[in-house]
């Protein structure tokens, strides 16, 4: 009898042959995630990524949990019971200003040499994974130590491993191995599980294993074990009003010394108007950054109006309740984002200098564009253009490939590129260029 009927005839529902009916739904319609959040669709539901947010939670609408890593108590999970995988998913959300350190390591007590071990080496992400015969080093990102909220992501399926970095794909690799299975009984994060160092690992790499994560993490899962969950048990049992000067020393952020261009409001309707033409002058990269100290709660900072008799496109950056708000309006819609609470019910007016950076990091249209108007008139782009680079006559993407039902094989997903396509396979059991591999 096969397992499916023997499953069918035991129990009434759960189980069917196939996959389900519902896997092209777009779950994501709905727009559920906040805060920046994006939506990923699954199988049979959708997840939140909140990697480029300052928010977490299932919608990406709660407030983060800090995890304060400057004591010795650093915390490890003891699993239920050994697990052998073949397939890891991998979440942390860190910041640090350390050199080196150990962000993650797994312990096996039946097989001493498999391991999982990621390491943050001169800004650095550095993933070790030892299996029975062979050992894989994989490096990416830079300048992670620079004080700020990162998160990683480490996704393997088998043979298949990916690495993300800040919500982005870095790298997509194949281990060269024919035995994937990694025998596991404990899981650490921020300090190393093993006394000794390995013959496998680089020089660098020894010499990080004794240096214990400094600094605060919001996340750490290891296929959706929280490793940080005692942690935070025992902080909650404490009473915040009892924390030490020195904890809260950690977390504040440094005072730094005021440029000689400061210029003080002296009263709450105080302002200065930037001329047009110095703004005029700037480029045309949306970045904003400042310096400031105060003692009031809630007052706006910077407010920015377009000069357009056509629109009033606006936005504005402001103290609320102690914290960053921006909020921006194009044409009939607004969007307010508000910066996450800093530990400890620290606030930003607390009389120390503070900075707050606003950029808009969108690449450049790639792609034709045809029938422009403005108004009641057509324009020639090419024509009416002061100065153009890059930009020729005519759309020249008919003669390159396009997605349709064929390209991507085994259910794989066809992403089109301007000039190329591109096959997610990572919803599926298979691998290659077009998702045909086993």
């Amino acid at each position: 009898m096969e397992v499916s009927t023997y499953l069918r005839l035991r129990y009434s529902c759960g189980i069917s042959q196939g996959c389900a009916t519902n896997m092209n739904k777009d779950f994501c319609a709905s727009s559920p995630c906040k805060n920046f959040g994006r939506c990923e669709n699954g199988y049979n539901s959708f997840r939140c990524d909140c990697s480029v947010s300052a928010m977490e939670g299932r919608f990406c609408d709660k407030e983060p949990e800090f995890v304060d890593f400057s004591m010795d108590d650093a915390p490890s999970l003891l699993l239920p019971k050994s697990i052998e995988s073949e397939a890891e998913t991998i979440e942390c959300k860190f910041r640090s200003s350390n050199e080196r350190s150990v962000l993650l390591d797994t312990k096996s007590i039946k097989s001493p040499d498999h391991r999982i071990l990621l390491l943050l080496i001169k800004g650095e992400l550095e993933l070790h994974l030892n299996f029975e015969d062979s050992h894989h080093v994989f490096n990416w990102g830079s300048n992670l130590n620079d004080d700020r909220i990162h998160t990683m992501r480490i996704k393997r399926r088998g043979e298949k491993l990916l690495l993300f970095l800040d919500g982005k794909w870095e790298h997509n690799y194949f281990l060269p191995s024919s035995k994937i299975v990694l025998d596991i009984d404990e899981i650490a994060a921020g300090h190393s599980l093993h006394l000794t160092s390995s013959s496998h690992f680089t020089a660098r790499a020894n010499s990080t294993l004794g240096e214990r994560f400094r600094g605060q993490m919001i996340k750490m899962l290891f296929n959706d074990y929280d490793v940080l969950k005692s942690v935070r048990r025992r902080s909650s049992l404490e009473n915040p009003l009892v924390k030490t000067i020195e904890i809260r020393e950690r977390y504040k952020i440094r005072s730094r010394k005021a440029k000689y261009s400061s210029v003080s409001f002296k009263k709450p309707d105080a302002y200065a108007i930037i001329n047009d033409e110095r703004l005029a002058n700037i480029g045309t990269n949306y970045r904003i950054s400042f310096k400031f100290r105060t003692l009031s709660s809630s007052s706006l900072l910077l407010a920015f109006v377009t000069n357009s008799t056509h629109s009033r496109d606006s936005a504005s950056l402001e103290l609320f309740h102690g914290r960053i708000r921006y909020t921006y309006s194009f044409s009939s819609r607004t969007e307010t984002v508000l910066s996450s609470a800093l530990p400890d019910e620290q606030v930003l007016n607390d009389f120390k200098w503070h900075s707050v950076l606003v950029h808009q990091d969108v690449p450049g249209f790639h792609g034709c564009i045809s029938s422009l108007r403005i108004g009641g008139e057509y324009l020639d782009i090419l024509k009416d253009a002061k100065e153009t680079s890059g930009v020729v006559k005519g759309c020249h993407a008919s003669s390159y490939a396009r997605c349709s039902s064929k390209q991507c094989l085994n259910r794989g997903k066809c992403i089109q590129k301007w000039n190329s396509i591109k096959c997610d396979c990572s919803m599926t059991t298979y691998s290659g260029e077009r998702c045909d591999s086993r």
